[in-house]
């Protein structure tokens, strides 16, 4: 099992689950770890300790999750009270993965002394992780343990392959941000992290992933792309140009704290210019694109929208493989042939590892599909020989 993966879990409590007390004046609906309660009070507590208490917990082991929902209500008496409905977790299952500072002090240029096979490269393809988003898959401790066991999927599988060149590519939405879906009184009931809390768990998780791909290939190429969830916002107008994207952001404080680190020596960025939302990599002679996808508006639409980036001077029309997220369900389909290779051109959606989606599934009338990570195996001379999706226990 990855040691990587281990970092990102968050150890059991074998301590016993706390019960509020009998006398709470508050309705609470507790299963030992998660609950909701609604408390009536006046004056307004000043901290959310001061809800958890009131509610009959011990703030050491059980915190408010998100931000409550509050109404001002007026009391027979005329005193005004406040009503809160606030969902409770468990101290002991929010995620504890450990800081930055300390995954890079532990890192070490410790890379595998197998030969590798200089003409295959790996694609792995990160998507809409939407870390912070709490649905019906579970929230951040959930989303960490997925991700965890995937790793150890992954690393099977670049031992198997035994790449020369491994490709990190986040295709976007890595962190929920706190202006998409119903905007950001949507996001401080739904969420389970701070927008800076998303960042920092978004920064350890590619950083573990960066450190497994290095350890396995003697060149590692980490590419990113702007996207909408990541993207600085107010509601639905962008902010800035498509630069301005946590995402991106901290792929760039990644690509700084890499500098002469011995363990990252062989490790490269590849971002976006300032006002573009996509990047062209060359890898063994197979052109691949990388976008997030909401540009094309659906799936149907990729085929055309690819085909237009041509008309316009893109360098996306010059790809031979375009990868895309944001639609979070894996799907590929060919769409036009290579003046550079004569053969055809092919699209790849890759699925994501979140925690769900209900306000797809209930406005939709459709179900979410499986999660998972797409990995693609390129040959030089050959182009993509092997597409899987790696999952829990295997890979399709």
């Amino acid at each position: 099992m990855s040691a990587l993966a281990d970092a990102l879990r968050a150890p059991a409590s074998t301590a016993p689950a706390p019960r509020p007390r009998p006398d709470a004046p508050a309705l609470v609906d507790w299963d030992g770890v998660t609950g909701t309660a609604v408390l009536t009070t006046a004056p307004q507590p000043a901290a959310y300790d001061s809800i958890v208490e009131a509610l009959g917990f011990d703030p050491e082991d059980v915190q408010v999750e998100g931000t409550p929902k509050a109404w001002t209500m007026a009391a027979k008496d005329g005193e005004r009270q406040v009503q809160y409905w606030a969902k409770l977790r468990h101290r002991s299952t929010i995620v504890a993965t450990p800081v930055l500072d300390g995954l890079l002090a532990a890192s070490r240029a410790r890379r595998s002394l197998v030969p590798r096979d200089g003409s295959t490269a790996v694609v792995v393809c990160l998507a809409d992780l939407q870390i912070g988003k709490q649905d019906w898959r579970g929230g951040t401790p959930e989303l960490i343990e997925r991700i965890a066991t995937t790793m150890d999927e992954l690393e099977a599988h670049l031992r198997r392959t035994n790449p020369a060149h491994v490709v990190l590519a986040d295709l976007g939405d890595i962190v929920e941000g706190m202006e998409s879906g119903g905007g950001l009184e949507s996001a401080l009931s739904s969420n389970d992290l701070s927008l800076p809390s998303q960042i920092e768990v978004a920064a350890q998780i590619v950083h573990c992933f960066v450190e497994l791909c290095a350890r396995y290939a003697d060149e590692v190429t980490v590419a990113g792309v702007g996207s909408n969830h990541c993207r600085l916002r107010r509601g639905k107008v962008d902010i800035g140009t498509p630069a301005d994207d946590f995402g991106l952001m901290l792929m760039r404080i990644l690509r700084q704290q890499y500098r002469n680190h011995p363990a990252f020596e062989h490790v490269r960025f590849v971002l976006p210019a300032e006002y573009e939302e996509h990047v062209l990599l060359d890898v063994l002679g197979t052109r691949i694109g990388i976008v997030h996808g909401h540009q094309a508006r659906s799936v149907q639409k990729i085929g055309d929208w690819w085909a237009k980036q041509s008309h316009g001077g893109s360098t996306l029309g010059d790809a031979d493989l375009l990868l895309v997220g944001h639609y979070h369900h894996w799907a590929t389909a060919p769409s036009g042939r290579s003046i550079h290779t004569g053969r055809e051109k092919r699209f790849h959606v890759a699925p994501t590892l979140d925690n769900g989606s209900s306000w797809f599934r209930n406005a939709g009338g459709g179900a979410d599909s499986d999660t998972g990570l797409l990995t693609l195996t390129v040959t030089e001379g050959v182009g993509v020989v092997d597409t899987r999706v790696l999952r829990e226990g295997g890979w399709l």
